[in-house]
């Protein structure tokens, strides 16, 4: 009975290749579809910054910039119940940290969003502008993406001087350039690399 047991172990060449295996299935599992989110929250960016641009500039009524709070009531549940769906099992430690960045992204523009409605001192579009060139440029760092990289570059360096220049109502047309710049352009190539492995 003992050399039967001592058959079926594996010796250390054999379980590297299990053990490599074993890890690129799971990469691979992890990576299909993992530009969807990013698509997802893109799309939605890009269609409330058009409806709520061309309410603006039609009304001349800012108020309508409220509606950003709908894409907020809208996207949670949608993510939420996507994630829930293609949930793979374990998070990695880059699943955290890319979900610590984008939350970090998401409560830091809210505040900004709050304070300078309470007390307009500051840029409001050249700071988010600029926080969602980081927060795209560092998820770029973290998934070794350099189109991701460069696409949070841009939209940091270019959306954060036009913020100063544009009209207050054009300036939500920035955030529609850079949801599809920074999240559905992003999501796609990522969408569709993952398929190619």
């Amino acid at each position: 009975m003992e050399a039967k047991i001592e058959n079926r172990e594996l010796d250390p060449q054999q379980s590297l290749k299990l053990i490599t295996s074993i890890i690129n299935e799971s990469r691979k599992t992890l990576e299909k579809n993992a530009g969807t989110p990013m698509i997802l929250w893109g799309t939605l960016t890009l269609i409330t910054s058009l409806v709520i641009w061309w309410l603006w500039s039609g009304t001349g009524n800012p108020q309508w910039n409220l509606l950003w709070l709908a894409m907020g009531v809208v996207g949670y549940p949608m993510n939420y119940f996507w994630m829930r769906k293609h949930s793979v099992g374990a998070r990695t430690w880059l699943d955290s940290v890319l979900g610590y960045v984008w939350t970090l992204f998401g409560v830091f523009s809210i505040v900004l969003a709050v304070l300078c409605f309470l007390w307009v001192l500051m840029p409001m579009v050249a700071l988010v502008m600029l926080l969602l060139g980081f927060a795209t440029a560092l998820t770029g760092v973290l998934t070794k993406s350099w189109l991701i990289i460069c696409a949070g570059t841009v939209t940091a360096l270019v959306g954060v001087p036009l913020s100063f220049t544009l009209a207050p109502y054009d300036m939500i047309l920035l955030f529609a350039g850079a949801a599809l710049i920074t999240l559905i352009l992003p999501g796609v190539v990522m969408n569709v690399n993952s398929k190619r492995r």
